[in-house]
């Protein structure tokens, strides 16, 4: 997993305080304090349709034109993912 932010850097204040951070499939990250964030599952919403369109280029010709365009729309969903 990586994460990208940007952020203005600003100096804080040092405190002795820590936190684990705990990576999941039922929430996507726990901390020790306790906080529980939740999962989108943002894949969940486009797998159907993902499956349904690997299935229709599954069964097109190779090299052909109409195995072409079914590529680029399983390429398309893939890239909404």
């Amino acid at each position: 997993m990586s994460c990208l932010c940007e952020c203005d850097a600003t100096l804080l204040p040092v405190t002795d305080k820590k936190v684990g951070i705990d990576v999941g499939i039922k929430d996507l990250f726990v901390t020790s304090d306790g906080f529980k964030s939740g999962n989108p599952r943002h894949t969940a919403e486009y797998a159907a349709k993902l499956a349904k369109y690997q299935r229709r280029l599954a069964k097109k010709k190779l090299g052909s034109k109409n195995r072409l365009k079914a590529k680029r729309k399983v390429a398309r969903i893939h890239a909404k993912m």
